[in-house]
Order: structure tokens, then sequence, then C-alpha cells
């Protein structure tokens, strides 16, 4: 689904970055940055590698959100990153096993126009 989203509502040839349990999109349609996890890197990489869109994924992080006393520097890190990107779509499970989850796309905002540092 979220990849149909992307394919719809984003231009070919755009940088997207995603994270584990992201749709995978041909390299022919987007270039791809693929991380394990997108708190490994602030919005200001995002925008040093040209990333336009960020795709997350709660099947990657919704353990940090589950249990915030055993991994509050995991949260507190994906609320900051959040704050400071802009959410376009949210594409709602099913995936793999979890009904109930989604995949989230942001725009990365490199104009310092959201959030900001």
């Amino acid at each position: 689904m979220a990849r149909e989203w992307i394919v719809a509502h984003i231009p070919p040839g755009a940088r997207v970055a995603g994270e584990a349990y992201t749709a995978v999109l041909h390299s022919g349609e987007y270039e791809t940055v693929y991380v394990d996890s997108a708190i490994d890197h602030p919005r200001t990489w995002y925008c040093e590698q040209g990333v336009e869109y960020l795709m997350m994924s709660e099947v990657a992080h919704g353990r940090f959100f589950a249990d915030p006393a055993r991994y509050p520097t995991q949260v507190r890190d994906y609320e900051r990153l959040r704050a400071e990107l802009e959410l376009v779509h949210e594409a709602r499970g099913p995936f793999l096993a979890y009904p109930e989850l989604s995949v989230y796309i942001y725009r990365v905002p490199c104009d310092d126009s959201i959030g900001g540092e």
C-alpha cells in the first residue's frame, strides 16, 4: 500500500529513504536509500544525501513505543525526528503478521521550514 501511494503521488526519480520493513522501490523508478532505523541519522544527514521522502514502519520501531520506559532514548529520537519532518501519508496495515500497524511517509524539509536544528 505504501509503494502504491508513492508511485501515485511522488514523481519518478525522487530520492526516497526507508527504514526496515518499508516499501521496496524499484531503482528504475526512484533513487532509494535504505537504513536499519530511521533514527540512525538526523534530518540533516537525509538532506545531505538528497533524500526528499522518508518511510518509517511501526514494524521496525513500534516496540520502542510499546515499552517507552525500556527504550526512552529511541522514543525520544523518533519523536524528535518526526517533529522535523512533514507527514504526507499513512499506509495502515495489514503488514506481515501485523494487521494494525502502519508505514508512514514523510517529506524531508531541507530548507528549515519545519522543525530546524
